[in-house]
């Protein structure tokens, strides 16, 4: 009989937090449930293999997170036995398990077919057994995610797009979902799988991604520390207790640095499914560049492209083909909406221009009046100045000064006020 799993003392010990007590827990499941397998099933044996999948493969098991096993064989008959006397004593121990039992044609059958089964694969790793066997699921598994590629990612960027739509920003709500949420850990998991089929990243992704992802996945594991529970939403009434265990000043700082992460974490995902969506349609419509670098990268390589029979039309063409992307960035984040009461800029400045706001007309969304002089400041202010108050105005977090989703709003107004007359500098109330 195998020992009892001690989880309280690990999980109670203050100098672990994040990815260090993922691991260190993951470490503690895997040294458990190999015990638990010389046991039950023997050493040395083969043609059975005890599989961890999903999170647990990527040894990042959070205070509450399921442990997802695989146990697959080669057709063995006692194989219901060998299961029975696996799971039982893990439900024993109060854990949450999902569990499955397969021969390595079963697993792949199901996972040309779904895809949560087919990303799931692409992290396992052997905890106990037959070591050949497993690797040579996961050596099928990924051949196979490569060869369906293209089915997988269109399929996967749907996906990620209906969840940011149910889950919402992890940078602007005041109660984000840190798992499925825009920005979120799903969203660098999404990525993962995508590089798996093709390249997708460009330099310095990876190291971006991985201190954004870090940041996010410190306050879920804090999250299910305090509270005992697997959800993944930051409460408002968790907040403090989470930020005081992160050694943040409050609950203000915490929520900053998250939001900075998400976002990292949400221009890395837009950027890449942009470019997996124009591989998609073909050769022609393939994103080269990162749509923001364009027009610097493209300097960069203007030996190369004058070399290449290139021209400086070459060089104005991406970079005007950079702009007008930036704009239609923008333009989305005119419709999106924003903050606890959920308001998108279109909503007051498309719909309700002429109306009163406080004893004020709201006047439709253009530049044209700024820099202006506005009361309430007592002084000149900037558009940027001016969208972020509008943001503090539907209690949403504001786009930092000169930041990228900034940057394209201001670009996209900018084109509303294409005919307008200059104003600036304007007077506003």
């Amino acid at each position: 009989m195998a020992a009892t799993l001690d989880r309280a003392s690990l999980l109670a010990d203050p100098s672990l937090a994040g990815v260090a007590l993922c691991r260190a827990y993951s470490d503690l499941v895997d040294d458990w449930l190999r015990e638990l397998f010389e046991v039950e099933v023997g050493t040395g044996v083969t043609g059975v293999a005890l599989v961890a999948v999903g999170g647990y493969g990527r040894a990042e098991l959070s205070p509450q997170s399921d442990i997802d096993l695989l146990l697959l064989h080669n057709g063995r008959k006692d194989i219901a036995s060998i299961a029975e006397r696996i799971w039982y004593p893990i439900w024993d121990q109060s854990l949450k398990l999902g569990h499955s039992v397969r021969t390595v044609k079963e697993a792949l059958s199901l996972a040309s077919d779904d895809l949560d089964t087919a990303t799931s694969l692409l992290s396992l790793r052997c905890v106990a057994g037959d070591d050949g066997l497993a690797r040579e699921l996961s050596v099928k598994a990924l051949a196979l995610w490569q060869k369906r590629s293209k089915r997988w990612l269109g399929e996967l960027s749907r996906t990620v797009r209906e969840r940011h739509a149910r889950a919402g920003e992890v940078a602007f709500l005041l109660e984000p979902d840190l798992k499925d949420g825009r920005g979120g850990l799903r969203d660098a998991h999404a990525i993962r799988w995508a590089e798996a089929a093709q390249s997708v990243m460009l330099e310095g992704d990876d190291d971006a991604l991985a201190e954004a992802y870090e940041t996010i996945l410190a306050a879920r594991v804090e999250l299910h520390r305090r509270t005992g529970r697997a959800g993944d939403r930051l409460l408002l009434e968790e907040q403090d207790e989470v930020s005081r265990a992160l050694a943040y000043s409050d609950a203000d700082e915490m929520m900053r640095c998250l939001a900075a992460a998400a976002r990292s974490i949400a221009w890395t995902s837009d950027e890449t499914w942009d470019r997996v969506e124009s591989s998609l349609k073909g050769p022609f419509q393939r994103k080269l560049f990162r749509d923001s670098d364009l027009f610097l990268t493209a300097l960069k390589h203007n030996l190369f492209l004058m070399a290449a029979g290139g021209s400086l039309t070459l060089l104005l063409a991406l970079f005007f083909a950079a702009v007008l992307h930036r704009r239609i960035r923008g333009a989305a984040l005119f419709q999106q909406r924003l903050g606890q009461l959920d308001l998108s800029c279109s909503n007051c400045h498309d719909t309700l221009v002429g109306r009163r706001l406080g004893g004020s007309v709201i006047p439709p969304a253009d530049p044209a009046p700024y820099p202006a002089y506005r009361l309430q400041w007592q002084g000149l202010g900037s558009l940027q100045r001016r969208i972020r108050n509008c943001m503090t105005g539907v209690r949403a977090e504001p786009f930092a000064y000169g930041n990228r989703e900034m940057i394209e709003l201001s670009l996209y107004l900018a084109t509303r006020a294409q005919g307008l007359a200059l104003e600036a500098p304007g007077v506003r109330p």
